[in-house]
């Protein structure tokens, strides 16, 4: 799986702490086992074969099956281990995660967490379809079959030049804020979903001027007076320093996101991250209250 994921003998050994000669070895191991070739080699790279292809749901069955047998067999004998894969996006991973993981820290030192962002709404997905991590922690999406845990609500708050017309009301009407250049965060999947999703409810999806991929951009060019924005309260709780000449209003009709986790929906979380989600709900309570 390492070896897939990396595409390298070397940096999957340097992940598991074997030696590039030592994981060609255990490779070469398992495909004699196996009886036939899993991966192939070639001065492109390596890349898994067909059988590869076949058998690698299963190999990512088992893995988590075997993790969660040991995090088990720990727990019957009173030990406090295991390990947790977080994938998140920036916003969350660097604003009330942290506090989560601090708190979880202080009760569970042995069990390591490993927190994997993604601006990519679709990449975490797969990853969590591919038991690549144990939970995603996102916006809801209406397409979305996952196990869903609601953490709190994310409202979204119009963001425009202090000289801006509208800036002298303490809440902005969004047909009428929106009336000027937009600029819209975007990822590599696209459009912010959450966001267009209500431009398009109001049906003024049509006026996005201008895009970019990071949140930070979008203030700067809001900033410099190239047009209005939207962007999500949990944006102004990260280290990010809003300009004194941009204004921040609420919007109506009122704007959120729903924050929670997402977990496989066929998936029974192990020991340890039931442990973690039991943790981050009291944080993200107490995290909501600072709205």
């Amino acid at each position: 799986m390492e070896i897939v994921n990396y595409g390298s003998f070397t940096k999957a050994g340097k992940k598991l702490g074997y030696s590039q000669s030592g994981i060609v070895q255990m490779m070469n191991s398992l495909e004699d086992e196996v009886g036939f070739p899993l991966l192939i080699r070639s001065n492109r790279g390596i890349s898994l074969s067909q059988e590869g292809e076949a058998l690698l749901p299963l190999i990512e069955q088992y893995v988590l099956i075997d993790t969660r047998l040991s995090e088990e067999c720990d727990q019957i004998k009173g030990f406090r281990t295991g390990q947790i894969r977080i994938g998140s996006t920036h916003a969350i991973a660097c604003t009330f995660l942290p506090k989560a993981i601090k708190v979880f820290h202080e009760q569970h030192p042995d069990i390591r967490i490993e927190v994997e962002e993604e601006s990519n709404l679709f990449v975490l997905e797969e990853r969590l379809k591919k038991y690549e991590v144990n939970m995603i922690i996102t916006s809801r999406q209406p397409h979305y079959s996952f196990r869903w845990i609601d953490l709190f609500e994310d409202p979204y708050y119009a963001v425009m030049p202090k000289d801006h017309p509208l800036a002298v009301k303490e809440v902005v009407e969004t047909r009428d804020f929106v009336n000027d250049t937009y600029i819209m965060a975007k990822s590599s999947d696209g459009l912010d979903q959450d966001i267009f999703r209500y431009l398009k409810s109001l049906d003024i999806s049509s006026r996005i001027g201008i895009t970019s991929n990071f949140d930070a951009t979008v203030l700067t060019m809001v900033r410099d007076g190239l047009g209005v924005s939207l962007l999500p309260g949990l944006f102004f709780k990260t280290p990010i320093t809003v300009p004194d000449d941009v204004e921040v209003r609420p919007v109506v009709p009122a704007f959120t996101r729903q924050i929670g986790i997402a977990l496989q929906e066929k998936q029974n979380p192990s020991p340890a991250s039931l442990r973690f989600i039991s943790c981050i709900q009291k944080v993200a309570a107490q995290f909501a209250e600072s709205y």
